[in-house]
């Protein structure tokens, strides 16, 4: 059995005027900058954990642990963003910024910073119950699973696995 040949006009071949059909450049760039301001925010967080104070006796118990431990992966995960993203080809055709989307960015941003100001003041639960709701609306999600059902089990795991088996202080 042999496989069909293709036969590829140039029409199709046609990416952009005067350009091969490499890597779009814009898309490297874009890649190559997500994964190093990535690995600068990783880098940030290590800095951060080796700050606090160490009173554990050994160090998976001590509050550092766990902060560096994810800025040290952060900052891998950064570098290798940024590694593939100069390797491999890019996007050839990308989608252009829509505006809907935007207006989602513009609220979904200050949705997390007064997440952070009202748990100062208010309960995990309810004040984590409104976000998730709000932020599943925000996003599309429409129906009794998607707002309320959703929440509830995102609230609910959260709290079960900081509140309780963790024991931070929510």
């Amino acid at each position: 059995m042999t496989a069909p040949s293709v036969t590829v006009t140039e029409a199709e071949t046609a990416v952009h005027p005067g350009e091969d059909s490499g890597a779009c450049p814009s898309s490297v760039a874009r890649e190559v900058w997500t994964g190093s301001v990535t690995a600068a925010l990783g880098l940030a967080i290590v800095g951060a954990a080796l700050l606090l104070p160490n009173s554990a006796p050994n160090f998976i118990n001590s509050p550092v642990f766990w902060p560096l431990t994810l800025g040290v992966l952060t900052t891998v995960g950064g570098i290798a963003i940024a590694i593939t993203g100069a390797r491999k080809p890019g996007v050839i055709e990308e989608d252009q910024v829509s505006r809907h989307g935007l207006v989602q960015l513009a609220i979904f941003i200050p949705a997390i910073v007064l997440y952070g100001l009202l748990w100062q003041v208010l309960h995990f639960v309810p004040i984590t119950l409104v976000l998730v709701a709000g932020l599943s609306l925000l996003m599309g999600g429409r129906g009794w699973r998607a707002l309320i059902l959703f929440p509830v089990v995102v609230t609910a795991i959260l709290f079960g696995v900081f509140g309780l088996l963790l024991r931070v202080p929510l």
